[in-house]
């Protein structure tokens, strides 16, 4: 027999409203007890479909750029020869593997996460001047050394993991147009002539 709960002075004899406070308390325990873990679950769940969304979503994107890349028009003239030089010798000062892609459209970005490449275009790299061309290197270079893709892919990961989404991708919006106006301070900062380049 179980001893009196609410120790009512009964002598160790228990009461029948005593012993149905006793379970109704363990009851209620177990209750709160498979509450908890029920929302541990369903937040579990929630988080894992949210990374398999990014997830997803991330190499979709990688795909796309893939074949934008592989469709451009390869029928432009190739850059100078001195320009070219100058890419090289700005890429390999940051430890970039450069890609140069024979299109009049003006391209430059960074791709990858671990081992960057710099992508160029023969059209950016004509319609530059010598000074604005290692501004826009510098710049990707600045994307490269603060392992930005790397980052975003992190935030990436997080914001969709999150019951924020809709606010996550505002501040993701909002972070990736302050990460560009950093690298364009980086870039104006290394260059000899900084307010050309700003």
């Amino acid at each position: 027999m179980l001893p009196c709960v609410n120790d009512c002075g009964s002598g160790g004899g228990v009461h029948q409203s005593c012993q149905m406070r006793h379970f109704e308390l363990q009851d209620w325990r177990a209750v709160q007890t498979r509450s908890v873990i029920v929302v541990a679950l369903a937040s579990t769940a929630l988080a894992i479909a949210g990374l398999v969304v990014a997830v997803v979503a991330s190499v979709r994107g990688y795909q796309r750029v893939g074949r934008v890349i592989s469709r451009l028009d390869v029928v432009a003239d190739p850059p100078p020869a001195d320009t070219v030089a100058l890419v090289d010798r700005v890429a390999r000062a940051y430890g970039l593997q450069v890609g140069l892609v024979l299109s009049d459209y003006p391209i430059s970005f960074v791709w990858g996460f671990s081992r960057s490449k710099l992508v160029l275009s023969s059209g950016l790299l004509k319609a530059l001047t010598d000074e604005e061309l290692v501004g826009v290197l510098e710049h990707e270079a600045a994307h490269h050394v603060r392992r930005d893709n790397v980052v975003k892919l992190a935030l990436a990961l997080a914001a969709h993991a999150t019951l924020l989404f809709p606010l996550a991708r505002r501040v993701l919006a909002w972070r990736a147009e302050a990460v560009e106006l950093v690298c364009d301070e980086i870039a104006a900062g290394r260059t000899a002539a900084p307010l050309e380049i700003a």
